[in-house]
């Protein structure tokens, strides 16, 4: 059933106005169409990320984390093996790539054995409902000394680099 916009009436009994998501919405002088699109395009961003209780989070800055793996995969788009002119030899692994939601963070392992480092990058969810569209991220993985030459593995071969003196 359509309600005519001009006697819609909000729960604290102002006129002409509708509420979506938490937002207020003037209806008296929009047309029907220009309405609906109003009201969609209200619910759409109140449904980007949140724990589906009318709460918001921000999804711009999940946490990375380190030392651990997650339960969803991460896309590598670019990965590059970066050395620090120190002594001793400091590696770092410069990530390019994207997670399946914007409200996944970063999951990442490192393990040392001699001369390997193999590093597992995933993504961990946040358990909470989350727009469905793949979210690029860019960030750095500290590989800490080593001795050269070494070989970093990621992800069991998806990307795999000899690190020569």
């Amino acid at each position: 059933m359509f309600v005519h916009p001009a006697t819609v009436r909000h729960r604290s009994g102002a006129r002409n106005f509708v509420e979506v998501a938490g937002v207020l919405i003037h209806v008296r002088t929009m047309t029907i169409g220009a309405t609906i699109l109003t009201v969609m395009i209200a619910a759409l961003t109140a449904s980007g990320c949140g724990a589906g209780d009318g709460s918001s989070s921000s999804p711009s800055s999940p946490p990375i984390l380190s030392d651990t793996t997650g339960d969803a995969p991460f896309y590598l788009e670019s990965v590059s093996v970066r050395v620090a002119e120190s002594f001793p030899v400091q590696l770092f692994l410069d990530v390019a790539g994207s997670t399946p939601t914007p409200c996944h963070s970063v999951a990442y392992a490192v393990e040392k054995e001699d001369a390997r480092i193999d590093v597992t990058i995933t993504s961990q969810s946040a358990g909470q409902s989350c727009t469905q569209v793949l979210d690029p991220r860019q960030f750095v993985v500290p590989l800490g000394p080593s001795d050269l030459p070494v070989t970093v593995d990621v992800n069991e071969g998806e990307y795999t680099e000899t690190v020569r003196p």
